[in-house]
């Protein structure tokens, strides 16, 4: 089994599992706005052990990579890179402009996974550049 996981999009995230040629088997989306930090791991755990997958069945990581909110991008991309290294299992990272449906993410992820077209670590690709900044006027002791 593949394990999918899209968090790019701003009100919910998506999370499915498929076989090694692409068929999604099953699927969820759960919805909450800018929550895919507190939500993805125990969505993900309740999902695999609703649906009887061990982690360890497991055959490699499909992720998108964006473009997206930065910290909703960045928590899914994360979550599958530290999935894949745990489970010493390939991932591939895709970018949301490559695929139109679920059926086609997954399909695409599975080939992407037989031919080796696949990296060590998924790379984030974000909507702007982040902006992380803190105000001249803030004084820390």
């Amino acid at each position: 089994m593949l394990l999918i996981i899209d968090t790019t999009q701003y009100d919910n995230f998506y999370i499915g599992l498929s076989d090694i040629k692409g068929k999604i088997k099953f699927r969820k989306i759960v919805h909450g706005q800018l929550m895919q930090s507190e939500k993805i791991l125990p969505s993900i755990d309740s999902f695999l052990r609703g649906k009887g997958v061990l982690c360890s069945s497991l055959k490699g990581i499909v992720v998108v990579t964006g473009p997206g909110n930065f910290t909703s991008v960045r928590v899914g991309v994360v979550t599958a890179n530290t999935f894949s290294f745990a489970l010493n299992v390939p991932i591939v990272g895709i970018s949301r402009s490559e695929f139109e449906s679920a059926e086609k993410l997954a399909v695409l992820g599975a080939q992407r996974l037989k031919i080796g077209k696949r990296w060590t670590l998924a790379k984030p690709v974000y909507n702007a550049e982040p902006n992380i900044t803190k105000s001249k006027k803030q004084v820390f002791h």
